[in-house]
């Protein structure tokens, strides 16, 4: 704000004190009751609305104009002392309204400008503010509205698979037509593919929901597992029945599981948390490969005309290559082992022998080491006895010397 030019030439000071009393009075209060108006308007302004920590600088610039301008006034008041019909003493009249111009009037225009420049600095703090509480305000509805897309999401798929398998059992219970049966066993397992859209959603953001949400993914995950199950035994009926649910969906279904809870392990966030995250997940990260396991299994006994599970029984000639990069023959023979049951099941089926050979394919059970150390291998986890449970049993010698009977080695261990 441009300072106005007061405490000029003895001329201007003349022509202001020659004007007759009443016209100096009105023209000097005029000003100062013009300045004392706007001053108690803005200082009303600020103390009614604030303007963040800064409106108290701002209230007490308001309120020193507030003083000096009553100051004006009482120094106009003395000019309406003289005659109204007179001109009053020049010098006397000069020296009052030089003393209150440039000491009172001067003064203010000095605050208005602080008080410019305190505004100013206000206004952009405030406008700072109010721009980080609106970016916050941003991040957290955003991350709100992700949590609930994926709740939304996840709900709706695991209601619909529910839905399905709802349907099925009403046909198992009241109709025997097979066609209509199948198309809604293969709804069923579409619905449980829908695992796929979700997994894109899991962001650092998210993370700690998602993990409480294991528990329905896992309920979801039975569901499915039960649709599969009917699945494999519809294909029983071969093309009487329209099926899809071949040994492809099922290893897709068992993958998009295992993706989902890989991309839990993915997420960047902190050390201590990831860890948290890996060992929530990793029950349910193993239940779907022992799924993926069994799925395996069963589709080498299909393929091959075997019935699940195959006994141990016979010869194979496999090629074991040594320490020093030979390949030595061996000759195999496998046979039924005892019977033996077991709390807690692990159960194998292993191919042994060179393809260009003769080749053996057979199923054994054994103790489960863990659940882990069980799925891991490759094999079939069951946290119970089963009624067919054979050990392993198995016995080799090379092929190039004369019999040696001995343990067969090179086998799956947990």
């Amino acid at each position: 704000m441009r300072r106005a030019s007061i405490g000029g030439s003895n001329s201007n000071i003349d022509s202001y004190v020659a004007q007759p009393a009443s016209q100096a009075k009105v023209h000097a209060s005029g000003i100062s009751r013009a300045i004392l108006g706007a001053t108690q308007m803005g200082l009303a302004f600020v103390q009614t609305f604030g303007i963040g920590k800064a409106g108290h600088g701002v209230a007490q610039l308001f309120k020193d104009m507030l003083d000096r301008g009553r100051v004006i006034v009482l120094g106009a008041d003395e000019i309406g002392d003289c005659s109204t019909d007179v001109v009053c003493d020049k010098a006397a009249m000069a020296h009052v309204v030089k003393d209150v111009m440039d000491n009172t009037l001067g003064k203010v225009y000095d605050d208005l400008n602080d008080l410019t420049k305190t505004l100013e600095s206000c206004v952009s703090q405030s406008a700072d503010t109010l721009r980080h509480e609106l970016d916050d305000t941003h991040r957290e509805l955003s991350l709100e509205m992700r949590l609930n897309d994926f709740n939304t999401h996840l709900h709706s798929a695991y209601l619909r698979s529910s839905n399905r398998l709802g349907v099925v059992l009403d046909f198992m219970a009241e109709s025997q037509e097979l066609h209509w049966l199948s198309h809604s066993v293969d709804e069923g397992l579409q619905s449980c593919l829908d695992i796929a859209t979700l997994t894109p959603m899991i962001s650092e953001g998210i993370i700690g929901k998602v993990v409480i949400s294991l528990a329905v993914v896992n309920e979801w995950f039975s569901i499915c597992q039960l649709l599969s199950k009917m699945g494999t035994h519809l294909r029983i009926f071969g093309s009487r029945v329209p099926f899809n649910a071949s040994f492809r969906t099922e290893v897709m279904l068992g993958k998009q599981f295992k993706d989902f809870y890989n991309k839990m392990k993915q997420v960047e966030v902190p050390e201590d948390l990831s860890r948290k995250v890996t060992v929530a997940v990793r029950p349910f990260e193993l239940r779907v490969q022992n799924f993926l396991n069994l799925a395996a299994v069963e589709h080498y006994h299909a393929t091959n005309g075997l019935e699940f599970p195959h006994r141990q029984g016979g010869r194979a000639i496999p090629h074991i290559q040594t320490g020093s990069g030979a390949v030595s023959t061996y000759t195999r023979y496998y046979s039924k082992g005892v019977v033996k049951q077991f709390s807690e099941t692990c159960r194998i089926c292993h191919l042994d022998g060179h393809e260009d050979k003769v080749v053996h394919y057979g199923c054994w059970e054994e103790m489960a080491q863990s659940f882990e150390r069980c799925v891991t291998i490759g094999g079939i986890y069951y946290n119970a006895s089963l009624p067919i449970s054979n050990v392993y049993s198995c016995v080799q010698s090379p092929s190039w010397r004369s019999p040696l009977w001995r343990s067969c080695g090179d086998r799956p261990r947990q």
